[in-house]
């Protein structure tokens, strides 16, 4: 017999006839929900058995028939025993799938875990740590030079705005000069006119310095 034959290998170097392709882990479980469900039927079909050996040894026993009542109650011991023995292998295969169930959590994160931290590298790239203060020293430049911006056109603002503090006194003394000429019914509508403009004007000034 030829080394190839001797280890079940075909002529011409071709793959051994005991190869099998793996079977997927969603087969598998699969085929554990399967197996789990067909056990949970037949537990419960023997414990109906069960039960009716039961019942018949009772109805035997009242007929004073204690041979019928033995041999029902044999029967009844055989479907427990039948029973014990498929729950036994039902709590095997519930713990199998929940071992599978854990490896196959533990490979998704282990892939997680491996394809993130090639992820980080090609990011990275070749940067040091040289490279990183470089360019951190350059952001905090440039966020310095942005606050010295924004400083300077705020005070532009607030010149603009002490500027028209002063205009604004000196329009509410020519307003008062006014309202003192005016006859006392013209006052009141005059008043309230100046009121709505006046409060436009602040409410104007206060998005603007929003």
């Amino acid at each position: 017999m030829s080394i190839a034959a001797l280890f079940g290998k075909k002529k011409g170097g071709g793959k051994s006839d005991n190869a099998k392709p793996k079977q997927n882990t969603e087969q598998v479980r699969q085929n554990l929900d399967n197996q789990i469900d067909t056990l949970n039927a037949r537990i419960d079909q023997q414990e109906k058995i069960a039960n009716k050996f039961h019942l018949e040894a009772k109805a035997k026993m009242k007929a004073k028939d204690k041979v019928g009542a033995q041999k029902a109650l044999v029967k009844k011991k055989r479907a427990v025993k039948q029973i014990k023995d498929w729950e036994g292998a039902l709590a095997l295969l519930e713990q199998q799938k929940m071992m599978l169930e854990n490896a196959s959590m533990m490979k998704n994160v282990f892939d997680t875990v491996t394809t993130t931290n090639k992820a980080i590298k090609e990011a990275q790239g070749n940067m040091s740590i040289e490279d990183f203060d470089k360019v951190k020293e350059e952001f905090e430049e440039m966020k310095d030079t942005a606050n010295e911006i924004s400083e300077f056109f705020q005070s532009q603002t607030e010149e603009e705005l002490g500027e028209v503090d002063d205009e604004m006194a000196e329009l509410e003394q020519e307003i008062e000069n006014e309202e003192m000429d005016l006859p006392e019914a013209n006052k009141e509508p005059v008043q309230k006119q100046q009121e709505e403009v006046k409060n436009n004007d602040e409410k104007e000034l206060e998005d603007f310095m929003s």
